[in-house]
């Protein structure tokens, strides 16, 4: 199990391909079909009759808790905000087909980039998050800052003064946990440092609210950069702490952000590059300088960015989400394969939710031939959480990875 994600992360061949539940996440409806179709009591049975190859350790929680009722409020927000998901994608991806002209006619009608940045929020950018915030260890940490009624705590933010009077969160409320006894306790699996979802362009969008940081960010770069800069000094304080206490005990290191719709970047290449990319390259440089792999969290259509993220030591991406524009398994395979271990590629929005497990099988074995020269593909659903996945298929996904020999 580790081996085969250990050599898969350095392009060697392998009996087949490893597998995962993405992020280690079973969620509820998941337990619950696992429970009554095989027996499984918890979280932990489900990855073993999975046979998955990962196991994810977390960082320790112990700063204040909202009130129970305001948890569960959150949860109740984000579920059902992914239960309406698939309807709204589907609106989301009608109103795509047209985006490119409408980003056209925002050009010519001189709208310059602020509005095309609005449109492609429009298309469903903000889909992704809604999945993580059922999350648990996301959960605690986002309604430190979130929650019924909330509002962009830095709507109103009009310095860079404003920026560093703001009351962050203490960072040493988040604390290592037991890395060595998570070794001890999972020696043939790979194992994953997940710090939390700490993210410099989705925190911007977070604490001044969409549109607004998306218009600081061009139009008030020193205030949406000190923003950036705060948050990253933040985030490297735990971030530091747990690769230090990680280190010889976990292989791998989870880091993420949200910079895409399923259409494009929800910003220039350009712009990201100048505005993100130093500060993400710090959080990885600190994960690889102690003996870790970088597996990189970041929905949609990212395909732009890739040679950047390849560039500054990110090993693999995290959801390869294939229906998203440019980011089918043939080309990314193609233009990236043997510089980038892609995680994923099992879609949820239709796939895992709505096929039939032959259907989901065959997903597979189409995945596999097309990194079949290049190696680095390991097979796990795209994204969890969403009530509608069927545990028929993500049980015919994780057999289907399995099987000797692919299927011509």
């Amino acid at each position: 199990m580790r081996e085969r994600v250990l050599q898969t992360f350095r392009f060697a061949a392998t009996d087949s391909p490893p597998v995962d539940l993405m992020e280690g996440c079973v969620w509820p409806e998941l337990l619950d079909y696992f429970r009554r179709q095989h027996g499984c009591q918890d979280a932990n049975a489900v990855l073993d009759l999975l046979d998955t190859d990962f196991r994810w350790a977390f960082v320790n929680y112990q700063g204040p808790q909202p009130p129970e009722a305001e948890q569960d409020a959150i949860l109740r927000q984000a579920q059902d905000a992914c239960t309406g998901e698939d309807a709204a994608l589907r609106q989301a991806q009608d109103a795509g087909a047209g985006e490119d002209a409408a980003l056209r006619q925002a050009q010519d009608a001189g709208a310059g980039e602020d509005a095309i940045l609005r449109q492609a929020q429009d298309a469903g950018a903000g889909e992704d998050a809604a999945l993580r915030q059922t999350q648990d260890t996301k959960v605690r940490s986002k309604a430190v800052m979130s929650g019924p009624g909330f509002s962009p705590p830095l709507a109103h933010a009009a310095t860079i003064q404003d920026i560093a009077a703001h009351p962050w969160p203490d960072p040493a409320w988040w604390q290592p946990g037991d890395y060595a006894a998570f070794a001890q306790a999972y020696p043939d699996h790979a194992r994953v440092l997940c710090v939390g979802w700490s993210p410099l362009f989705w925190g911007a969008c977070e604490a001044f609210g969409m549109d607004e940081a998306l218009v600081k960010m061009l139009r008030e770069p020193a205030l949406f950069d000190a923003y950036i800069q705060r948050q990253n000094e933040f985030y490297l304080d735990i971030l530091g702490r747990c690769v230090r206490a990680a280190e010889g005990h976990c292989d791998i290191c989870w880091l993420g952000d949200d910079y895409a719709s399923q259409q494009s970047l929800l910003m220039r290449p350009e712009t990201w590059r100048a505005r993100i990319k130093p500060a993400l390259a710090q959080q990885v440089r600190l994960a690889r300088e102690h003996g870790m792999y970088v597996l990189f969290h970041s929905c949609g259509s990212v395909r732009s960015i890739l040679p950047d993220l390849i560039e500054i030591g990110v090993n693999a991406l995290l959801v390869f989400q294939t229906t998203a524009r440019g980011m089918d398994a043939p080309s990314i395979a193609r233009d990236f394969g043997g510089k980038m271990v892609f995680y994923g590629g099992m879609d949820v929005q239709h796939l895992l939710s709505f096929a039939t497990p032959e259907e989901v099988a065959a997903a597979v074995q189409s995945n596999r031939r097309a990194f079949a020269e290049c190696g680095g593909y390991i097979v796990a659903n795209s994204h969890h959480t969403l009530p509608s996945i069927r545990g028929e298929n993500i049980l015919a996904m994780c057999r289907a990875a399995r099987q000797e020999e692919m299927i011509s």
